[in-house]
Protein backbone atom coordinates (compact mmCIF):
# COMPACT_ATOMS: atom_id res chain seq x y z
CA UNK A 1 0.00 0.00 0.00
CA UNK A 2 1.58 3.03 -0.95
CA UNK A 3 0.69 5.87 1.86
CA UNK A 4 3.34 8.71 2.26
CA UNK A 5 2.80 10.48 5.44
CA UNK A 6 4.65 13.10 7.20
CA UNK A 7 7.20 12.04 9.60
CA UNK A 8 6.04 11.29 13.26
CA UNK A 9 5.84 12.77 16.41
CA UNK A 10 4.05 15.78 15.23
CA UNK A 11 2.44 19.85 15.78
CA UNK A 12 3.72 7.27 21.25
CA UNK A 13 10.82 -0.49 20.96
CA UNK A 14 16.61 -9.73 17.69
CA UNK A 15 17.06 -11.73 19.49
CA UNK A 16 13.29 -12.48 20.78
CA UNK A 17 11.50 -15.19 20.00
CA UNK A 18 7.95 -16.23 20.64
CA UNK A 19 8.30 -15.91 24.33
CA UNK A 20 9.02 -11.97 24.31
CA UNK A 21 5.52 -12.21 21.94
CA UNK A 22 3.51 -13.26 24.63
CA UNK A 23 5.61 -11.85 27.55
CA UNK A 24 5.01 -8.31 25.85
CA UNK A 25 1.14 -8.53 25.81
CA UNK A 26 0.77 -10.21 29.07
CA UNK A 27 2.93 -8.13 31.44
CA UNK A 28 1.42 -5.02 33.39
CA UNK A 29 3.37 -2.91 34.81
CA UNK A 30 2.30 -1.37 38.39
CA UNK A 31 3.43 1.42 39.34
CA UNK A 32 3.98 3.30 35.41
CA UNK A 33 2.83 7.02 35.30
CA UNK A 34 1.54 7.44 32.04
CA UNK A 35 0.89 10.56 30.04
CA UNK A 36 -1.89 10.79 27.21
CA UNK A 37 -2.57 13.68 25.07
CA UNK A 38 -5.56 12.91 22.40
CA UNK A 39 -5.70 15.88 19.43
CA UNK A 40 -8.87 15.41 17.39
CA UNK A 41 -8.88 17.44 14.06
CA UNK A 42 -12.13 19.25 12.87
CA UNK A 43 -12.39 15.99 10.29
CA UNK A 44 -11.77 13.92 12.96
CA UNK A 45 -15.43 15.89 14.41
CA UNK A 46 -17.10 14.54 11.63
CA UNK A 47 -17.02 10.86 12.23
CA UNK A 48 -18.55 8.74 14.32
CA UNK A 49 -16.85 7.27 17.14
CA UNK A 50 -16.12 3.62 16.98
CA UNK A 51 -16.99 0.89 19.37
CA UNK A 52 -16.64 -2.89 19.88
CA UNK A 53 -20.51 -3.38 18.48
CA UNK A 54 -19.79 -0.59 15.75
CA UNK A 55 -16.61 -0.77 14.61
CA UNK A 56 -14.53 1.08 12.23
CA UNK A 57 -12.00 -0.42 9.94
CA UNK A 58 -8.50 0.13 9.27
CA UNK A 59 -4.97 -0.21 7.51
CA UNK A 60 -1.96 -0.18 10.18
CA UNK A 61 1.20 1.81 8.73
CA UNK A 62 4.08 0.88 10.77
CA UNK A 63 6.54 3.37 11.15
CA UNK A 64 8.34 1.14 13.86
CA UNK A 65 10.96 2.26 16.00
CA UNK A 66 12.51 5.76 16.64
CA UNK A 67 14.74 6.80 18.43
CA UNK A 68 14.54 10.37 19.00
CA UNK A 69 17.39 13.01 20.29
CA UNK A 70 19.93 12.14 21.91
CA UNK A 71 21.42 8.55 21.20
CA UNK A 72 21.45 6.47 24.54
CA UNK A 73 24.65 4.30 24.24
CA UNK A 74 23.63 1.85 26.45
CA UNK A 75 19.96 1.54 25.41
CA UNK A 76 17.95 -1.93 26.10
CA UNK A 77 17.29 -3.71 22.55
CA UNK A 78 13.52 -2.90 21.43
CA UNK A 79 11.29 -5.95 21.32
CA UNK A 80 10.45 -7.35 18.00
CA UNK A 81 8.02 -5.19 15.82
CA UNK A 82 5.99 -8.14 15.22
CA UNK A 83 5.59 -7.80 18.83
CA UNK A 84 4.23 -4.89 19.41
CA UNK A 85 1.81 -4.85 16.14
CA UNK A 86 0.38 -7.55 17.65
CA UNK A 87 -0.61 -5.69 21.09
CA UNK A 88 -1.40 -2.60 18.81
CA UNK A 89 -4.25 -4.25 17.02
CA UNK A 90 -5.43 -6.54 20.24
CA UNK A 91 -5.73 -3.35 21.86
CA UNK A 92 -7.19 -1.14 19.38
CA UNK A 93 -9.88 -4.23 18.69
CA UNK A 94 -10.97 -3.89 22.16
CA UNK A 95 -12.10 -0.15 21.61
CA UNK A 96 -14.10 -0.83 18.16
CA UNK A 97 -10.78 -0.62 15.64
CA UNK A 98 -10.73 -3.88 13.38
CA UNK A 99 -8.18 -4.58 10.87
CA UNK A 100 -9.86 -4.04 7.29
CA UNK A 101 -10.41 -7.21 5.29
CA UNK A 102 -11.86 -7.82 1.36
CA UNK A 103 -15.87 -7.80 2.74
CA UNK A 104 -14.87 -5.11 5.48
CA UNK A 105 -12.97 -2.42 3.93
CA UNK A 106 -11.24 0.67 5.53
CA UNK A 107 -12.42 4.01 6.20
CA UNK A 108 -9.14 4.97 8.02
CA UNK A 109 -5.57 4.33 8.17
CA UNK A 110 -3.66 4.26 11.64
CA UNK A 111 0.02 5.34 11.78
CA UNK A 112 1.77 3.78 14.18
CA UNK A 113 5.30 4.52 15.77
CA UNK A 114 7.58 4.03 19.10
CA UNK A 115 10.64 4.13 20.42
CA UNK A 116 11.93 6.73 23.17
CA UNK A 117 12.92 10.24 22.88
CA UNK A 118 16.10 11.65 24.94
CA UNK A 119 16.75 15.36 25.92
CA UNK A 120 19.86 16.90 24.70
CA UNK A 121 21.16 18.96 27.15
CA UNK A 122 24.05 21.44 27.43
CA UNK A 123 25.39 22.81 30.34
CA UNK A 124 23.62 24.77 32.66
CA UNK A 125 20.81 22.01 32.13
CA UNK A 126 19.65 24.18 28.87
CA UNK A 127 17.12 21.60 26.77
CA UNK A 128 18.51 22.12 23.32
CA UNK A 129 15.77 19.77 21.61
CA UNK A 130 12.77 21.01 23.34
CA UNK A 131 10.35 20.82 20.03
CA UNK A 132 11.36 17.56 19.98
CA UNK A 133 11.03 15.99 23.20
CA UNK A 134 7.27 18.05 24.01
CA UNK A 135 6.01 16.99 19.98
CA UNK A 136 6.42 13.88 21.17
CA UNK A 137 4.81 14.08 24.20
CA UNK A 138 1.71 15.77 22.42
CA UNK A 139 2.17 19.58 22.86
CA UNK A 140 3.35 22.51 20.92
CA UNK A 141 5.17 24.44 23.94
CA UNK A 142 5.25 25.84 27.44
CA UNK A 143 5.22 29.64 26.76
CA UNK A 144 1.27 29.87 27.53
CA UNK A 145 1.66 27.35 31.00
CA UNK A 146 1.01 29.50 33.96
CA UNK A 147 2.40 27.04 36.42
CA UNK A 148 -0.36 27.89 38.82
CA UNK A 149 -1.44 24.35 38.70
CA UNK A 150 1.44 21.89 39.66
CA UNK A 151 0.61 19.45 36.71
CA UNK A 152 1.79 21.81 34.27
CA UNK A 153 4.81 21.64 36.16
CA UNK A 154 4.65 17.98 35.60
CA UNK A 155 4.35 18.07 31.42
CA UNK A 156 7.09 20.24 31.51
CA UNK A 157 9.45 18.13 33.40
CA UNK A 158 8.32 15.21 31.60
CA UNK A 159 10.30 16.87 28.36
CA UNK A 160 12.86 16.88 29.68
CA UNK A 161 13.50 13.26 30.80
CA UNK A 162 14.05 10.30 29.15
CA UNK A 163 10.66 9.15 27.97
CA UNK A 164 9.58 5.86 26.08
CA UNK A 165 6.44 7.33 23.97
CA UNK A 166 4.02 5.07 21.32
CA UNK A 167 1.98 7.60 18.83
CA UNK A 168 -1.18 6.60 16.74
CA UNK A 169 -2.30 8.93 14.05
CA UNK A 170 -5.69 8.29 12.25
CA UNK A 171 -6.02 9.44 8.48
CA UNK A 172 -9.52 9.37 6.45
CA UNK A 173 -8.31 6.22 3.87
CA UNK A 174 -10.61 7.53 1.07
CA UNK A 175 -9.21 10.58 0.87
CA UNK A 176 -5.77 9.06 0.91
CA UNK A 177 -7.10 7.02 -2.43
CA UNK A 178 -7.98 10.83 -4.07
CA UNK A 179 -4.60 12.35 -3.22
CA UNK A 180 -5.59 13.97 -0.28
CA UNK A 181 -4.10 13.97 3.57
CA UNK A 182 -6.53 14.20 5.91
CA UNK A 183 -5.85 13.39 9.88
CA UNK A 184 -8.43 12.49 12.36
CA UNK A 185 -6.71 12.44 15.11
CA UNK A 186 -3.64 12.06 16.99
CA UNK A 187 -2.51 10.17 20.30
CA UNK A 188 0.32 10.63 22.06
CA UNK A 189 1.12 8.17 24.69
CA UNK A 190 4.57 8.92 26.81
CA UNK A 191 6.03 7.13 30.34
CA UNK A 192 9.35 7.36 31.57
CA UNK A 193 12.16 5.17 30.66
CA UNK A 194 12.79 4.22 34.33
CA UNK A 195 9.54 2.93 34.53
CA UNK A 196 11.28 -0.13 32.60
CA UNK A 197 12.08 -1.72 29.25
CA UNK A 198 9.91 -0.94 26.60
CA UNK A 199 8.29 -4.58 26.37
CA UNK A 200 7.40 -4.24 29.84
CA UNK A 201 5.85 -0.77 30.08
CA UNK A 202 3.95 -0.91 26.46
CA UNK A 203 0.90 -2.94 27.46
CA UNK A 204 0.40 -0.32 30.32
CA UNK A 205 0.85 3.08 28.33
CA UNK A 206 -1.69 1.11 25.61
CA UNK A 207 -4.28 -0.21 28.22
CA UNK A 208 -3.99 3.57 30.13
CA UNK A 209 -4.81 5.31 27.18
CA UNK A 210 -6.87 2.90 24.70
CA UNK A 211 -10.13 4.29 26.10
CA UNK A 212 -8.88 7.63 24.76
CA UNK A 213 -8.20 6.97 21.03
CA UNK A 214 -10.10 9.16 18.57
CA UNK A 215 -12.11 11.11 21.54
CA UNK A 216 -10.48 14.27 21.30
CA UNK A 217 -9.73 15.11 24.46
CA UNK A 218 -6.74 18.11 24.41
CA UNK A 219 -6.62 17.68 28.24
CA UNK A 220 -3.07 16.46 28.93
CA UNK A 221 -3.90 12.88 31.39
CA UNK A 222 -1.87 11.84 34.03
CA UNK A 223 -2.80 8.10 35.03
CA UNK A 224 -0.55 6.04 37.53
CA UNK A 225 -1.08 2.26 36.90
CA UNK A 226 -2.24 0.23 39.70
CA UNK A 227 -2.35 -3.91 40.55
CA UNK A 228 -4.99 -5.75 39.03
CA UNK A 229 -4.66 -3.68 35.54
CA UNK A 230 -6.51 -0.67 37.10
CA UNK A 231 -5.79 2.50 36.01
CA UNK A 232 -5.64 5.69 38.27
CA UNK A 233 -6.65 9.23 36.76
CA UNK A 234 -5.60 12.31 37.54
CA UNK A 235 -7.72 15.71 37.40
CA UNK A 236 -7.38 16.73 33.38
CA UNK A 237 -5.50 19.88 32.73
CA UNK A 238 -6.19 22.37 30.23
CA UNK A 239 -2.96 22.91 28.25
CA UNK A 240 -3.59 26.17 26.67
CA UNK A 241 -1.18 25.09 23.89
CA UNK A 242 -2.98 22.32 22.81
CA UNK A 243 -6.13 23.63 20.94
CA UNK A 244 -9.42 22.21 22.27
CA UNK A 245 -12.38 20.38 20.58
CA UNK A 246 -15.12 22.77 18.97
CA UNK A 247 -17.89 21.37 21.29
CA UNK A 248 -19.94 20.11 18.49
Amino acid sequence: MDIKFRSYPRSLFAGACLVALISVSAAFADGVRVCVIDELTADGQKITHPSPASPAYYVPVWAGYKELGRILARAPQPPPAAAIQRLVIKTLAGEGYLLATPLSPPTLAIVVSWGYAAPIMIPGKQLVNPGEMYKTIGIDGVEDMTFIDPREKELVDAGDHIRHYLILTAFDYQARQQHRVVELWSAHVTAPWLSGRLNGVLPTMLRSAAPYFGLGNPKPMFMTSVRQGRVVVGTPMVNATVSPAPTP
